[in-house]
């Protein structure tokens, strides 16, 4: 009878320990700070130039209009963060993926295939914001300080690229980044006069149509969704004097020259 407590009692404290590690990261995320911000920008462009160079399905959406339309979409929030870190680029990859994803020096990319799900440009609006949310909080050079080494990084063979662009892209953030992202996000919203639920309603749509195609859904893999996350945006306290500022741009319109961009 002892000897069952006992097993007990240590599951018990396994259990604990596995929970913690879980959700606090070993690495804490002050590791960041010992990589200067020009450091960063200097791996973002090697990395950009390495998947333009080596990635033949890294195919970029150059169009006068998308960049008009994107510029719209990002100032409005770019405007409501003081002293942004980086100088933000947004870039289009052509890819049916449901995907969005940021690397080191403040470029986010967005799939043509997250913006078609989308049914409005505040939709869009709100994944931005989750990701500048990852970019100011400089979560994806924490990730590579866990995963690849500190020494690794900010040393200047170019032989570790490959490496880096596999670990963006295979790895996912923690529980930790994911919340503060979201925290940031939603706020971001909030201060650029963008409704913040706009980010749960569109995360279960996502959630809801994960289970047609699970090949084409890497947003899922990349920033782990959850019912409790969804429906934490959903029920953001906004004041209530909050005005939504409508972001000016014919959805329909621009989703017609994204799929005749995209046709050829």
């Amino acid at each position: 009878m002892r000897s069952i407590r006992d097993l007990f009692i240590l599951l018990l404290i396994f259990g604990g320990i596995w929970a913690f590690f879980s959700y606090f990261p070993i690495v804490p995320d002050k590791d960041y700070f010992q990589i200067p911000i020009e450091k960063e920008e200097q791996i973002g462009d090697l990395i950009y130039e390495y998947e333009l160079e080596e990635n033949p399905n890294f195919v970029i959406v150059e169009n006068q209009i998308l960049d008009s339309t994107f510029e719209l979409i990002t100032q409005q929030l770019i405007l409501s963060i003081d002293e942004p870190l980086f100088s933000y680029e947004f870039i289009v990859v052509a890819s049916e993926q449901l995907n969005a994803f940021t690397i080191p020096g403040g470029r986010i990319f967005i799939y043509t295939g997250l913006l078609k799900s989308a049914e409005n440009a505040e939709e869009v609006a709100a994944v931005i914001a989750h990701e500048l949310g990852h970019a100011e909080g400089r979560h994806v050079m924490n990730k590579l300080a866990k995963e690849i080494g500190l020494s690794v990084i900010l040393s200047d063979d170019g032989f570790v690229l490959g490496q880096i662009s596999k670990t963006l892209g295979s790895s996912k953030f923690d529980r930790i980044q994911e919340r503060k992202a979201d925290d940031f996000g939603l706020k971001l919203m909030e201060d650029a006069g963008i409704d913040p639920r706009h980010f749960g309603s569109f995360m279960l749509k996502i959630k809801e149509l994960e289970a047609m195609d699970t090949d084409v859904f890497e947003i899922v893999n990349s920033h782990p969704s959850s019912e409790k996350r969804s429906r934490r945006a959903l029920n953001y306290p906004l004041p209530e004097d909050f005005e939504e500022r409508e972001i000016d741009i014919d959805w329909t319109a621009f989703i017609a020259e994204l799929d005749s961009i995209t046709a050829l």
